[in-house]
């Protein structure tokens, strides 16, 4: 579950990247 949402925060931030 810890490792999703993780996983989910650094693919916005690649995103906004």
């Amino acid at each position: 579950m810890c490792d999703t949402f993780f996983f989910d925060k650094q693919n916005e931030f690649m995103k906004q990247q």
